[in-house]
């Protein structure tokens, strides 16, 4: 196992399918904010809702560029839970979101259990490509000053 934060993928076309991953559960969350479904409640923090928001706004006037707005929901979810998912881990968005992106049918049939984690792998890879993002904005500029 390797100890790097990341490691590098060997093809680009893994980056777009994970990437493309990542996407269908940032549309999950848009979706559970601009269109709860009042039987299957999806609990977010006010900080990760406001993200959302911002972001919806972007992708709804076009803008050339929504990578900010997106990477913001993406540490949002990492680091933001709401008092619901503290008090039940398993109503964490992403549990759901697995859920529901592995249901084969409307009444609870679930592809088999294997097919998970690869899901679960897509998704690590970009919360910790975002981390590692997240560390390098924070860092930018701070050369100078870590041998003061």
């Amino acid at each position: 196992m390797s100890r790097e934060l990341f490691g590098r993928l060997q093809q680009e076309s893994t980056l777009h399918r994970y990437a493309a991953y990542m996407a269908n559960l940032v549309a999950f969350l848009l979706r559970s904010v601009r269109k709860p479904v009042p039987v299957f409640p999806v609990h977010l923090s006010d900080e990760l809702v406001a993200c959302l928001q911002k972001l919806s706004s972007t992708l709804l006037s076009k803008a050339e560029d929504n990578r900010e707005p997106f990477h913001a929901v993406v540490i949002a979810f990492l680091m933001e839970k709401c008092r619901e998912v503290l008090k039940d881990e398993s109503k964490h968005p992403f549990n759901l979101f697995l859920l529901t992106s592995h249901m084969v049918n409307d009444v609870g049939k679930m592809k088999p259990v294997q097919q998970f984690t690869p899901d679960i792998a897509k998704i690590e890879w970009c919360l910790r490509a975002s981390a590692g993002y997240q560390l390098q904005q924070i860092s930018a500029g701070q050369e100078e000053r870590m041998f003061e």
